[in-house]
């Protein structure tokens, strides 16, 4: 351990295994155990700091190393707060000489963070015994108080959920701790990395925008209307919507409008309406293999002659950028009169992102590729239906929609109101 350099992992000054002592840095911020009331139901910041200690730890594990003893009380704070393991008086070896300080028989570390299989020594200590341990300082940061007994998480008395009513994010700790905390060894997760990226992939589920929720997934229902392959997710707290997964690739198969059947370009768009809300941003990139091609999105009523997003009249808004003769440009049009058209340099990746926000003026503010554009007018109103749309002018080829975010003003968008369109 002396050598180790992980800044979550205590710092080893010297040792002497043969008269088992070492000396260590000295943290004068305290342990873990008088930090509780800081993380106490705020798992914002316990993620923040449980994560890089949990790399620290996966660092150990990898070196085929079991600390054995993990608990508040074994975890310091340095002077910029991070959570640092300490004590490994009892480290085991898990290949090789198989050496540690204390005797092969001995029933070693704090039982009431030990893991089940290792009480009276009926099993060899594993990473997965570390695991264990790390379950349990998880609901102990995140408790009001005491120590959970055992693997009863889940039991009324223990029960995070029950312990925080209303707060979403619970039932999340609840999951990761069910993977740790546990009677048998084989359900338990194998190591600090495995770990790690179980609270990862918690973290990316809390909501973007109110930090308060997790995402349910809806795609199931929500692809009855859209088309498979798209991931819908609405936050249980605020309602914010997120879309991703698969790319939206419009084949361009057909004709712009009905109404220029003899027009050899193709169009594909998408309707996303809510009842009586506004659409607060959407967000998206594109790219195309067609030497000319436009995508964007028109905000407001339908064409009251076609039915259909285009031609635009006066009372919506298109933004689009595309390619024409070699040159990426951008071009919109506030009811039949053209606002804008100029060129724009393509990203770096070949990709354009196009993205507007809203904020329930009469202000419009859009970007591409993170430059923003002058405001447009909208009538706030017309943010109740927004189209997605995407042509081009060769047929066969496909105009991809990829990384799509929309977020309304509040509330639940409206989906049996989300619908492709028949272009």
């Amino acid at each position: 351990m002396k050598n180790a350099s992980h800044p979550n992992l205590v710092r080893i000054l010297d040792a002497d295994p043969d008269y088992k002592w070492y000396v260590m840095k000295y943290y004068r911020n305290g342990t873990l155990r008088e930090k509780r009331n800081y993380y106490s139901g705020h798992i914002d910041r316990i993620f923040d700091d449980f994560c890089p200690f949990l790399e620290g730890v996966a660092s150990i594990h990898a070196q085929g190393l079991v600390h054995r003893d993990i608990k508040p009380e074994n975890i310091f704070i340095d002077d910029d707060g991070r959570l640092v393991l300490s004590d490994f008086g009892l480290v085991y070896e898990l290949a090789g000489s198989g050496e540690r300080l204390s005797g092969t028989e001995e029933n070693v570390g704090t039982h009431a963070w030990m893991a089940p299989w290792l009480m009276e020594g009926r099993a060899d200590p594993t990473s997965a015994s570390d695991v264990f341990s790390l379950g349990k300082v998880l609901w102990w940061m995140t408790a009001p108080g005491g120590i959970l007994r055992l693997w009863y998480f889940d039991r009324e008395s223990y029960n995070l959920e029950l312990k925080y009513p209303g707060n979403h994010l619970m039932r999340l700790v609840n999951e990761i701790i069910g993977k740790c905390v546990v009677e048998d060894e084989e359900d338990c997760l194998a190591d600090g990395a495995q770990l790690l990226d179980e609270v990862n992939k918690c973290r990316a589920n809390i909501c973007r925008r109110c930090g308060r929720g997790p995402y349910e997934d809806l795609s199931e229902y929500a692809n009855q209307l859209l088309g498979d392959g798209l991931i819908w997710e609405i936050c249980k707290n605020c309602s914010d919507i997120r879309i991703s997964g698969r790319k939206l690739t419009t084949e361009v198969i057909g004709f712009m409008t009905k109404n220029n059947p003899n027009n050899e370009q193709g169009a594909e768009w998408k309707y996303v309406e809510t009842e009586g809300q506004t659409v607060r941003s959407i967000a998206f990139s594109i790219k195309s293999a067609s030497s000319r091609w436009r995508a964007g999105f028109m905000i407001g009523e339908p064409n009251p002659e076609s039915r259909q997003p285009l031609p635009v009249h006066e009372k919506s808004l298109l933004f689009h950028v595309g390619l024409t003769d070699g040159k990426y440009g951008t071009g919109a049009w506030e009811g039949n009169v053209m606002s804008i058209n100029k060129e724009m340099p393509l990203s770096k990746d070949g990709r354009i992102s196009l993205s507007f926000t809203h904020d329930g003026s009469n202000s419009l503010n859009c970007e591409v590729n993170g430059k923003p554009y002058p405001p447009f007018h909208v009538e706030p109103y017309w943010l109740t239906q927004v189209a997605i749309l995407a042509w081009a002018d060769q047929v066969d080829y496909a105009v991809e929609i990829e990384d799509i975010e929309i977020v309304p003003a509040f509330g639940l968008l409206e989906l049996n109101r989300l619908h492709p369109g028949d272009g």
